[in-house]
């Protein structure tokens, strides 16, 4: 019963997931402590064409390389609006180091093959708002 009842507001709710996810990944982009964001939503991203053709909707979850290790974990350890877990898609943004926890079985090879280093963070963004989001990130790193 209750899936019925959310499944009507899916879709609103989707496209305000991606729209806040876009804006905040394009404010990551900008910051000096951001090696890169890798998010298809963008037009940074190199297959952003074949993101769009095969998805109305593109999820709000993405990567983020922090400039160092210490400090994509001095973020995980500090933020408080973000949940670090791998559990990714509810309303509440959520934030991981994915070689430490979806991907911990992984090797160092096998991490870099697909892109993930040691200061790679996995963001999902929920619903908060987005200067709070900005203003976590910028205070856990201080």
């Amino acid at each position: 019963h209750l899936i019925s009842l959310g499944i009507s507001s899916l879709k609103v709710r989707m496209k305000a997931s991606e729209r806040l996810a876009k804006k905040f990944a394009k404010w990551l982009e900008k910051q000096d402590f951001i090696e890169k964001v890798t998010f298809p939503a963008l037009k940074s991203h190199p297959q952003r064409a074949l993101a769009k053709k095969q998805m109305k909707i593109i999820p709000s979850v993405f990567c983020a390389d922090f400039k160092s290790v210490e400090l994509a974990e001095k973020f995980i350890e500090k933020e408080k609006i973000f949940g670090e877990k791998c559990s990714f898609g509810s309303a509440d943004s959520r934030v991981e180091i994915p070689s430490k926890i979806s991907h911990a079985s992984f090797s160092k090879e096998e991490l870099k093959a697909i892109g993930i280093s040691d200061s790679t963070v996995r963001f999902s963004i929920g619903f908060e708002d987005l200067k709070d989001l900005k203003e976590d990130l910028l205070e856990a790193i201080k």
